[in-house]
């Protein structure tokens, strides 16, 4: 690869030039896929591959039909076409975008079909928008988005054509923090192209710069950017986040510092803070939801720190594995809190990690569990179905008999038919009671060993 590279940037100039000066002469097979070559793998901005971009869309067909016979070859003999498309299929799909010519949208059309449907959307969006290929100096940019082809994708490729053709540069701006991460990715290298002294930009720009991110820009990404539109880079101290499991700026967290005594941090109010301190080094303290979790020995100097919380689901499940509504959930924080109620048999929060006792609360009965939801976020729950019989002495069941049990108060368990009624309670101890004929007979049982009762009435 490196010497294909090699000898196509050593291409004079001049030649080219003269090649475009000539309109619609046809170059030879062999210059076009040199000139395709040189499209996939130029480094940004290389002045040859500007200039070939001017040949290509002064004269299309040579190179469309070049990646017709690249793209529509049977799949076994060509190693273009696979089910994660390749990059350098991705790469030819953004040459066509650039070609003015109704035959590279049969041809993006025909990729659908041969790629057996995958990427549906994206390839039909270019088809649609071919007509409107980017200018000159927006390839530059485009090219941009990557340091080489190697990595490119074509949700980025689609992005670009979005942008182009939908997007103003306020809508970018306005949209950064709703799109997904590989359309990110490409709107700040788009802010980065268009943003030059523009005060909104450089603030976003900044506020990226001071917020954790896990995909592959680097602080020093950002860094140039800011350079090259004219924008600061966030002062000193330490920035640290809060975070929730999706990777979302969480508010409502207080940090604390140790500076010879525990100090409030700045807080944004956005899920951001910042430590200024002459130490090289501190111990921080997160607080979110009534929970605390410690940092120490944190060096000041470095990048943002993380802060994050993991999604923390309660779970009540039935004797039959069906998940039961109005089960209430406490933890406990320094305090019994509330967690919420189940619906559709969970309830769901988000918590820094750590160790906690959890409570539900289930038909006026409950149970504790103490449960580390860093390692297993599900807090399980269940019922038992418990089976009340009663019966006279002489072992006849008995009809109509009402069945209560007591759990903070006595609570109606349920009426016999055939001498028998069910319910579904937590699994721990009761004390029944069976009333019938104006005696009644109280007995206490442990359901998690033994949910069948039989109650005697003499």
């Amino acid at each position: 690869m490196h010497t294909i590279m090699k000898s196509l940037y050593i291409i004079p100039l001049m030649a080219v030039l003269v090649f475009i000066s000539n309109g619609m002469a046809q170059p030879s097979p062999a210059e076009v896929e040199q000139d395709i070559l040189l499209l996939l793998y130029a480094d940004p901005g290389v002045p040859y591959a500007v200039e070939t971009i001017k040949k290509v869309k002064n004269n299309p067909v040579p190179y469309t039909d070049y990646i017709e016979t690249q793209l529509i070859l049977p799949q076994s003999n060509s190693e273009l076409l696979n089910d994660s498309l390749t990059s350098r299929y991705n790469g030819l799909l953004f040459i066509l975008s650039i070609i003015n010519s109704p035959g590279a949208a049969q041809i993006l059309e025909n990729a659908y079909y041969e790629t057996k449907g995958r990427y549906h959307e994206i390839l039909i969006e270019f088809k649609n928008r071919i007509q409107a290929g980017p200018a000159d100096e927006e390839f530059i940019f485009f090219r941009k988005l990557y340091d080489k082809i190697s990595t490119l994708h074509i949700d980025i490729i689609y992005c670009f054509m979005r942008m182009k053709n939908d997007l103003i540069l306020e809508d970018c701006i306005e949209r950064y923090h709703d799109e997904d991460y590989s359309i990110r990715r490409a709107l700040i290298w788009y802010f980065g192209a268009v943003g030059h002294g523009n005060n909104e930009v450089i603030e976003l720009l900044q506020q990226i710069y001071v917020t954790p991110t896990s995909d592959f820009y680097k602080y020093n990404k950002i860094e140039m950017i800011l350079n090259e539109i004219g924008g600061e880079i966030p002062g000193e101290g330490l920035s640290v986040h809060l975070l929730d499991s999706r990777n979302n700026l969480l508010t409502g967290g207080q940090l604390k510092y140790y500076d010879g005594g525990w100090k409030d941090a700045i807080d944004n109010g956005d899920g951001m803070f910042r430590v200024e301190t002459d130490r090289s080094t501190v111990s921080l303290r997160m607080i979110y939801a009534y929970a605390s979790q410690d940092m120490a020995d944190v060096q000041v100097s470095g990048g943002p720190v993380i802060f994050q919380t993991v999604p923390c689901e309660v779970q009540l499940e039935s004797s039959t594995g069906q998940l039961m509504d109005e089960g209430t959930v406490k933890y406990y924080a320094g305090g019994w809190r509330d967690f919420g109620v189940t619906s559709g048999g969970t309830a769901e929060k988000e918590l820094l990690p750590g160790t906690c006792s959890f409570r539900m609360a289930y038909a006026g009965a409950s149970i504790d569990k103490q449960w580390n939801y860093s390692e297993n976020h599900t807090v399980p729950f269940s019922t038992v179905s418990v089976e009340v019989r009663v019966q006279n002495s002489g072992g006849e069941p008995l009809d109509n008999a009402v069945v209560t049990c007591y759990a903070g108060g006595w609570r109606d368990f349920g009426t016999t038919s055939s001498g028998t009624v069910r319910k579904e309670l937590l699994t721990k101890t009761y004390t029944f009671r069976a009333a019938y004929s104006g005696s009644h007979v109280d007995t206490e049982q442990d359901v998690s060993v033994n949910p069948v009762l039989v109650i005697v009435i003499e």
